[in-house]
């Protein structure tokens, strides 16, 4: 399967899965997360054991002080598509 991992990661692109493959993977083929990822937020709000489903993507937002809270929230319309946004 193809899942999509872009934002505040080391190495943001398109990656080749096996089936049943969980977010931490992704994480992890992609150099994991990128000096100004927000690693607070995203502990807190994602499960990084959830599977993926082919075509997922996965947007994991930079660390903002003082500009907002970030919020995670699923696209409707797209294939497992998790969004780290600023609300």
């Amino acid at each position: 399967m193809l899942v999509d991992i872009e934002g505040a990661v080391a190495k943001p692109g398109i990656y080749k899965l096996p089936l049943g493959s969980k977010i931490q993977d992704v994480l992890i083929i992609a150099g994991g997360l990128s000096a100004k990822a927000d690693r607070e937020y995203l502990a807190k709000n994602f499960n990084l054991a959830t599977k993926l489903t082919d075509g997922a993507e996965i947007y994991t937002e930079y660390f903002r002080s003082s500009q907002g809270r970030l919020t995670a929230k699923n696209i409707f319309g797209r294939s497992s598509c998790w969004c780290l946004d600023k609300y």
